[in-house]
């Protein structure tokens, strides 16, 4: 539902839970949607650099496995 729709995520709070949380965050996934009463309740997380170089590596692959006419499987 999420997926390609957002931007970036910035979150601002001024209390104490929200330390180090605060500003724009480029690269968050969504990990949970809980619905309590009329509300909800939306659990992110940043995607660290590792996984974000791992997914870049596996586009080129897949890609270029695509444009020499390789099949991986």
């Amino acid at each position: 539902m999420f997926a390609g729709k957002l931007s970036g995520v910035t979150i601002t709070g001024t209390g104490a839970d929200d330390a180090g949380l605060t500003g724009r965050h480029e690269h968050m996934e969504l990990v949970q949607i809980t619905r309590e009463g009329s509300e909800y309740w939306f659990v992110l997380r940043d995607i660290p650099d590792s996984e974000l170089k791992e997914a870049k590596t596996q586009s080129d692959i897949a890609y270029l496995s695509m444009m020499t006419g390789i099949d991986l499987e």
